[in-house]
């Protein structure tokens, strides 16, 4: 049964991972990560496996989003406290002129 799941469904939950994060191996890793969960789950044959599949995939997509916003903020603050500088401006300004 799962494998009937998994040929049916993988497309769709990939293709709607990949809209929501625009990246190939997170797509894959994400969409992995749900039919994982759905194997655990699949005892329950009356849910509604579409709905529940795209349901997982999208929490997957924002426990994916809240982690890595952490540590973009981590990453900014250290470099603050080092004190490395963002010399992107200068760069563009010097080559424009």
């Amino acid at each position: 049964m799962f494998v009937k799941v998994y040929n049916a469904f993988y497309p769709y939950v990939y293709r709607y991972v990949y809209g929501l994060t625009y990246n190939h191996q997170t797509a894959e890793d994400l969409t992995q990560e749900a039919f994982v969960k759905a194997l655990c789950t699949l005892q329950f044959p009356n849910e509604n496996i579409e709905s529940w599949l795209f349901t997982v995939a999208h929490n997957l997509y924002v426990d994916y989003v809240r982690k890595n916003r952490r540590l973009e903020l981590r990453e900014s603050h250290l470099l603050s406290e080092i004190g490395v500088q963002d010399f992107t401006g200068a760069l563009m300004l010097s080559e424009t002129t």
